[in-house]
């Protein structure tokens, strides 16, 4: 029923606002054997002191597996996506944990009563409210009557799917208004003090003009900045705070790409001339394309001009039936076949009534209906009224008028109903929207087009050219075991080495590497500057990894950032040289101090505090402090920036009543109620001292 859709569809919706994912689609599959390790293996995690078991996970898993199967109406879930039920899974069980524990700790819950006031009383959840099935049709308001109505007729599915969905909409329901009343406490619990309101008033009604000179750090280059190890040491010694790392890995990895050969590509085109002989005499080619290339059979028509330009002459110039000779273009060999001419027009104008089974209308009872429906209209029937009776699409309300499309403007089965059909034609499609009766009012001016079929043979590598690919990199990996091997090699060889840094236990994803969860597991499970014991291959490609970085939680080593310090040094020893200039040219006069070093003196007006940056500088909040606090009508410098150095000097300060502290107050409230919404949540699962081990089984 389509009641029962629109709650799915909802409870998709409240499901990501409690725990914060998309519920996607997923499909099941026999996976704990591939990733167990055998002996030893830790536990799959542990949450807030609680040891998280591979039969707990895994139920989890297999309840939002069949949950997403009712959503969907399918048993065929997309296999891609199925990595991502395993976070939602774990989410669900880390919510479980530590925020499930601390609405019980504070007696946070949703009774009985509360529930049923939720979904039929008076305070009736907005989440219901929107759902447009329980809206009056002609005003759009929410009607409570037909929640009951929807309600009384749950058991009406004998197969029991419509009241599963009802059961798992009322727990996400429940959930999300504990989180609700979690953060409403919390955001209740909040108030901004005197000082605070004052502060932001100030910050808000101050405001100076200013001119300014700023010389950025990109214009000194890296290269003419010099330093050493002692002064990255230095630095770090000084900023360790900055420091603290999440447990991640790093890689350095070769590929040997699996790619065609010139032989491959020589059998592909004599193979596929081969079944040109029978394609060239085949009477029905769409069903021998469909059976036999790489390719379907795409039912579109082209007018002159769509087609590559060779193609297009030779096609346009020929009769039904006309075949090219084997051609390549891209990665594949093909045939092109003229199937089809025919005088179509580009547009055409038509109203349709759309008929959509549902749980309870059966496709068997749609089609029924959809032929007596079409029996009426050519019996002389309202269509509007029928339309507005019995369409499912949101045209109904204006008797199913779609007015005037173009070629492309519509899905391909009810583009080509309406281009090929008669003006006043009544006719029918199917679509993955339904079924469509379709009454075809106008059609535009018609030109020659033509259907051209493509008998296709992708060139890909045979398993000669795979083997012999395995073989090299068997081979590399033999004759490098050791990091300087590793690297040495590469240069020997000219091979591109490719890096992947601060990789988590939790990612599923290496750019240009197909499904990598194996490279990662193996990464967490060597040791720093070990070397891939075998060829892993991902997609087309064979890989042989270095682990060249491991960092555990907690403060890092001035090893580990050694790199990134580089950036942040060279920045600071910029600041030094600008500094120096700065303080060379000082002058009471800015455009005299402006020209001895070479730059340009901008000027930004009603700079406020509150604005963080300066209009042509970027975000400068120091410098604007000066501006703001310092003295007026003197040269302020050298400031060291974010973006750069600069000299500032204030030319006039001003203060205007835009903000109150009655309206500063409600801000600040509005601002914390805001972040609450998700940093409540997220810093109770930081502290709950997660350990997350499914990279060793999933």
């Amino acid at each position: 029923m389509a009641t029962l859709q629109k709650i799915r569809d909802k409870a998709g919706i409240l499901i990501a606002v409690v725990i914060g994912l998309s519920l996607l689609s997923f499909i099941l599959s026999d996976f704990i054997s591939k990733g167990t390790m055998g002996g030893g293996a830790p536990d799959l995690g542990e949450i807030n002191g609680q040891t998280i078991s591979i039969q707990e996970y895994q139920a989890t898993i297999d309840e939002l597996v069949e949950t997403t199967k009712r959503n969907n109406g399918s048993e065929n879930i997309d296999s891609k996506t199925m990595e991502s039920i395993y976070d939602q899974a774990w989410e669900l069980l880390v919510s479980k944990y530590t925020m499930d524990e601390e609405f019980e700790m504070l007696g946070i819950g949703v009774s009985a009563s509360e529930l049923e006031d939720m979904i039929k009383g008076k305070f009736i959840d907005p989440q219901i409210q929107q759902i447009p099935i329980f809206q009056n049709e002609q005003t759009k308001m929410f009607d409570k009557t037909r929640v009951i109505s929807f309600l009384k007729n749950l058991d009406q599915d004998p197969s029991g799917v419509a009241r599963a969905s009802w059961l798992a909409f009322e727990k996400a329901l429940i959930e999300n208004k504990k989180v609700t009343k979690y953060n409403t406490l919390i955001q209740k619990g909040y108030y901004s003090n005197k000082l605070e309101v004052a502060d932001q008033v100030k910050g808000a009604n101050e405001s100076v003009s200013l001119q300014f000179v700023l010389k950025r750090y990109t214009d000194i280059k890296d290269e003419d900045v010099t330093f050493n190890d002692a002064d990255l040491k230095k630095y770090f010694d000084e900023h360790v705070y900055m420091f603290n790392q999440e447990t991640s890995r790093s890689l350095t990895y070769v590929t040997f790409d699996v790619l065609p050969s010139e032989a491959d590509a020589a059998q592909t085109k004599t193979e596929l001339e081969k079944q040109r002989t029978d394609f060239v005499s085949e009477k029905d080619p769409i069903k021998y394309i469909n059976l036999n290339s790489d390719e379907p059979f795409a039912d579109v028509y082209f007018k002159k001009g769509e087609l590559p330009t060779m193609l297009d002459s030779l096609m346009f110039a020929a009769d039904s039936g006309m075949t090219t000779a084997v051609y390549q273009e891209g990665n594949a060999f093909k045939v092109a076949r003229l199937v089809n001419v025919k005088e179509l027009p580009d547009s055409a104008k038509a109203r349709h009534i759309l008929l959509q089974p549902s749980e309870t209308e059966s496709y068997e009872k749609i089609t029924a209906l959809k032929d007596s429906l079409v029996k009426l209209i050519k019996g002389g029937a309202d269509f509007a009224a029928l339309a507005k009776q019995y369409s499912k699409d949101g045209s109904a309300q204006t008797g199913g008028d779609l007015n005037w499309f173009q070629k492309g403007q519509m899905v391909g089965p009810f583009e080509k109903a309406c281009f090929e059909a008669k003006k006043g034609e009544i006719v029918t499609a199917e679509t993955q929207f339904g079924v469509h009766i379709i009454e075809v009012q106008e059609i535009g001016a018609k030109q020659k087009k033509i259907q051209v079929g493509y008998l296709v043979a992708n060139i890909i590598a045979s398993d000669v050219t795979d083997s012999e690919v395995y073989n090299k990199a068997s081979k590399f990996i033999a004759e490098n075991r050791t990091k300087e091997q590793f690297e040495k090699s590469i240069d020997t060889l000219k091979l591109i080495p490719r890096v992947a840094n601060n990789i988590k236990n939790t990612d599923r994803n290496i750019a240009g590497l197909e499904s990598p969860r194996e490279l990662i597991r193996w990464a967490y499970k060597s040791e720093l500057n070990a070397v891939s014991e075998e060829v892993m291959k991902f997609g087309d490609k064979y890989v042989v990894a270095l682990l060249t970085g491991v960092r555990e939680k907690g403060e890092t080593t001035f090893e580990d950032v050694k790199t990134d310090l580089e950036v942040l040094v060279i920045k600071e020893k910029k600041a030094e040289l600008m500094i120096k200039d700065f303080t060379a040219a000082k002058s009471d006069d800015l455009n005299a101090m402006a020209q001895k070093l070479n730059l340009q003196v901008q000027t930004a007006d009603k700079v406020t505090f509150n604005a963080y940056s300066i209009p042509g500088a970027g975000n400068e909040a120091e410098a604007i402090a000066y501006a703001l606090y310092g003295p007026a009508n003197k040269v302020q410098a050298p400031i060291k920036g974010t973006s750069g150095v600069l000299a500032i000097k204030t030319s006039a300060k001003a203060t205007e009543e835009k903000a109150t502290p009655e309206s500063e107050k409600e801000r600040l409230a509005k601002e914390f109620a805001n972040r609450v919404n998700y940093q409540a949540s997220k810093a109770i699962k930081e502290n709950a001292n997660i350990v997350d081990n499914r990279l060793f089984y999933y």
